[in-house]
């Protein structure tokens, strides 16, 4: 589970964090007989303010805010976090510094994520320029892992350490596997879970937490290929159309004319450097095409509706409307993260989506019943009806606020003295009580 991500000097991004710890304070009365979940938590792990009762975390975060005010700079660095440590197991690493240049006097990017996982409080830490890694770190419930500090020269491995790597040959490692010319260019995290995954549990889980179960879309046009075959990832026998079992079900009791789907898969055998063939004719296009070794799939998926005799007329995916095309992805993507009890991060969730539709999506994580594993849903969004009745609690609502000292700052509704869960919210972010809305002159 997520509980926070603090960025510094990221784009528009001076120093502001992605947090999503409950921030109400007292749980509500009778919350263990809700339908609804206020909360995530693990009750092995302790929260560091009040150790009497466990770290909680919210399953939603909707994050709002003006165009151009640096919600995609929040998504675009929680990517770049996990690329970065991702990609370093394939090839070394190309670190993209994008530091804020209205800010001229910072000098390097920070990332500090913290994550539950395996009962355990986890928090990873990298400080770097476009001259390499400076700082890096990982902790366990607050105390390192290892810890390597270019510009202090303070470097801890104990942690780690065994009889066969001792401390002094893991700096070795450091220096000859992770550095070029003295600075450091691929992640030590990285490093040690690849190259050295039986050396300590802890470091191997963290490098999975960051590359697979933080999943970010930079926005919600999903291939379906791409989110039926990470749905398919939970199923044993029959995963692909397992998957596509469970997205049909969905789709079809979201009220789109849609009452059956059915999926078919063409492979043709190829060399392994022959290209695309011709265009398709209009209705026979394949949802998706994709290689996999020496083949080339292609991926047909049809919706049926009911005409007005009471038979029933197919259509090619590729015929509905882009919402609905939209939606299918988008779901397979959701469901996966529910399945694996991971996050998702989505930018511009509601692009395409009806607003009701949007509030059955949200509710996927909200309710217990579909989120048994604490699964969350992270996402930006312009649409306002999410923030009518009861769909969000204040912990769950973020609106970024951009300014040239301060640049792109979340702040959650919780930050705001006096907000309740009975406030109507919405009303409140459109009159300008929380900022991060246009003022046109127009």
């Amino acid at each position: 589970m997520l509980v926070a991500i603090h960025i510094k000097n990221y784009k528009a991004i001076v120093d502001t964090t992605i947090d999503m710890r409950y921030g109400e304070g007292k749980a509500p009365n009778g919350y263990q007989e809700l339908p609804r979940l206020p909360f995530l938590q693990d009750t092995a792990v302790r929260n560091p303010e009040r150790p009497a009762q466990p770290l909680r975390v919210v399953p939603v975060l909707a994050i709002y805010g003006q165009n151009a005010g640096g919600k995609s700079a929040l998504v675009e660095a929680v990517r770049q976090i996990t690329a970065f440590v991702h990609n370093a197991g394939f090839r070394t690493p190309r670190l993209e510094y994008k530091p804020n240049k209205l800010h001229p006097e910072l000098h390097t990017t920070l990332f500090d994520v913290q994550f539950i996982a395996r009962h355990a409080l986890y928090r990873f830490e990298v400080e770097y320029n476009a001259a390499g890694i400076r700082r890096e770190a990982l902790y366990k419930d607050g105390a390192p892992l290892y810890l390597v500090d270019h510009v202090m020269e303070d470097f801890q491995f104990g942690a780690i350490a065994t009889a066969d790597y001792p401390e002094k040959r893991l700096k070795a490692v450091l220096n000859t596997e992770c550095c070029n010319d003295g600075r450091q260019q691929v992640p030590f995290i990285a490093k040690l879970a690849y190259a050295y995954m039986g050396l300590n549990r802890d470091v191997v889980l963290c490098h999975d937490y960051l590359c697979h179960d933080l999943q970010i879309w930079l926005d919600n046009d999903i291939q379906t290929s791409d989110a039926l075959n990470l749905l398919a990832g939970n199923f044993k026998e029959n995963p692909v159309e397992q998957a596509f079992a469970e997205i049909e079900e969905l789709v079809t009791q979201l009220d789109l004319g849609i009452y059956k789907m059915a999926l078919a898969r063409e492979v043709e055998e190829i060399e392994p450097v022959q290209f695309l063939g011709e265009p398709y004719q209009e209705g026979d296009e394949p949802a998706s095409v994709f290689f996999r070794k020496n083949q080339k799939i292609f991926e047909y998926i049809y919706t049926y509706h009911k005409r007005t005799d009471g038979t029933e007329e197919r259509f090619n995916l590729r015929e509905e409307s882009r919402g609905t095309q939209v939606l299918f992805g988008l779901l397979g993507v959701l469901l996966n993260a529910l399945h694996r009890g991971t996050t998702v991060v989505i930018d511009e969730l509601d692009r395409s989506i009806h607003p009701i539709v949007l509030k059955a999506l949200v509710r996927l994580f909200t309710d217990k019943a579909y989120n048994p594993n604490n699964a969350q849903l992270v996402f930006t969004v312009h649409n306002t009806e999410l923030l009518d009745d009861d769909d969000l609690r204040v912990s769950e609502v973020g609106v970024v606020r951009k300014n040239l000292e301060q640049g792109a700052q979340l702040c959650r509704l919780c930050d705001f003295q006096g907000v309740r869960n009975v406030k109507n919210f919405r009303l409140g972010y459109l009159n300008g009580y929380f900022a991060g809305i246009p003022f046109p002159a127009l």
